[in-house]
């Protein structure tokens, strides 16, 4: 699409800028009021659709430049959030040496009652 864009836009550039820029109804026979090309209403409209076109491309160029930002911003939120969400993750998955050492004592304090109950069960 690049290319076709810049081929139209070197094509309009041989064209006069005076002949874009002013326009003078003529009849047949009549003299022209200033130097220039003249161009016939038919190749006229095909120039001025072809400059429509072109700031519709221009227009269209620069929304896909700022879809691709935007883009590139939602990977870099999703990939930040991404880490933070494994990091978050594999802290609440890890025990702590604290925790560690209750569930030691708890278990000792489980056998211990256990081997309590027990002795007086047999007595």
């Amino acid at each position: 699409m690049k290319n076709w864009l810049n081929g139209l836009m070197i094509i309009l550039m041989v064209i006069p800028n005076n002949s874009l820029g002013k326009t003078v109804s003529l009849t047949k026979d009549e003299k022209a009021p200033y130097d220039g090309v003249l161009l016939d209403n038919e190749e006229a409209n095909k120039v001025k659709n072809h400059l429509v076109e072109i700031e519709f491309l221009n227009k269209l160029n620069i929304l896909y430049k700022k879809n691709t930002d935007i883009d590139a911003e939602k990977i870099t939120l999703l990939t930040q959030q991404n880490d933070v969400l494994s990091k978050n993750l594999q802290s609440s998955q890890e025990m702590h040496t604290w925790e560690k050492i209750a569930y030691i004592g708890l278990g000792v304090l489980a056998v211990s009652l256990g081997g309590l109950i027990v002795s007086r069960i047999q007595k």
